[in-house]
């Protein structure tokens, strides 16, 4: 008896998804080790991807132990959020508080090009 073949790429889905499943917790704490901001909303998103899920089997199922991790998720996801919140208004703050920096001007009065970008 021989066992069915796969065809060539049929399980590409499935094995995608598995690598970003696997992978992505890497991602994230990547991006918050080194306070990239994009990691804050990936943070924000991963977290609250569960809680639909959680709150079914909550009405499904009622435990105080899906209670409990329902909770849990929602503080955290919360947490982050207001984190975030928090970060973003620092940093409006600190752009507004800096002066606009004069325009440079050579000899003949016209805009001289700043070296940094050349």
């Amino acid at each position: 008896m021989t066992l069915p073949t796969a065809r060539r790429g049929a399980a590409s889905g499935p094995r995608l998804g598995g690598i970003g499943v696997f992978d992505g917790p890497f991602v994230e704490a990547y991006g918050l080790w080194n306070e990239l901001h994009w990691a804050e909303w990936f943070a924000v998103i991963s977290g609250a991807v569960y809680v639909p899920f959680e709150v079914v089997a909550v009405i499904d199922h009622p435990h105080w132990i899906r209670f409990a991790v329902l909770n849990g998720n929602l503080l955290v996801v919360f947490y982050i959020l207001w984190i975030l919140i928090e970060n973003r208004r620092d940093r409006e703050e600190a752009e507004s508080a800096q002066p606009i920096p004069a325009k440079r001007m050579d000899e003949a009065g016209e805009r001289m090009a700043c070296r940094q970008f050349l």
